[in-house]
């Protein structure tokens, strides 16, 4: 079974983890780079965990730690049937789950992430090979052009000067279009008069 990929905004959500070795470290850095707040239950976790802005428990997991405001939780410890009851738990209320390396327990399950400020792209092969996602994510990373998340800040600050030239929705596609690929081939911003012959090209065909 396939997984739909949604793109959720976590920032400020609670993400309960369950673990606190490698794998819960490399769950906990994914999510606080989105911007949620972290909360760690495990009887032990790495020195590197502990560096973490997150919040740490020191004991086994409780049925207390999944309250209604547990935006989302994730599971990386090794016990099948604790595993099994946090399912339970999360699927009665509605709470998101991963458990990590058992896909029959998920309800989302985690993609190989390329991420360059608002450029994030997700790869996910359902489980069935993360060698190959992250085979793929590097391809991908040695395709994307230097400084695209500055292409992208730029042809966002666009779309209302662009909005304010024509009320024409195809020709503002057309504009923003001719633009993007004129800022691929120079590598960087264009300078406003570049812009506006761009611009004109387009408005008066």
């Amino acid at each position: 079974m396939a997984f739909f990929p949604f793109y959720s905004d976590i920032d400020n959500k609670n993400a309960l983890i369950i673990g606190g070795q490698s794998v819960a470290l490399a769950k906990a850095k994914k999510v606080l780079e989105f911007g949620a707040r972290v909360k760690v239950i495990s009887l032990t976790v790495c020195d590197e965990m502990s560096a973490l802005p997150v919040e740490i428990s020191l004991r086994e997991f409780r049925d207390t730690d999944i309250t209604d405001e547990t935006d989302f939780v994730i599971s990386a410890c090794t016990d099948t049937a604790v595993n099994e009851h946090i399912f339970e738990m999360c699927k009665a209320k509605r709470i998101p789950l991963n458990v990590v390396d058992d896909k029959r327990l998920c309800t989302f399950i985690f993609p190989a992430i390329v991420k360059e400020d608002d450029l994030v792209v997700g790869i996910s092969t359902s489980g069935s090979s993360p060698i190959a996602a992250r085979w793929l994510k590097h391809e991908i990373q040695s395709v994307i052009p230097e400084d695209f998340g500055d292409l992208l800040e730029y042809m966002s600050e666009l779309r209302s000067y662009v909005k304010s030239v024509s009320g024409d929705e195809k020709v503002r596609g057309q504009i923003l279009k001719c633009i993007f690929e004129k800022c691929l081939l120079k590598e960087g911003r264009l300078a406003d008069n570049e812009r506006d012959e761009i611009v004109s090209e387009v408005i008066n065909g």
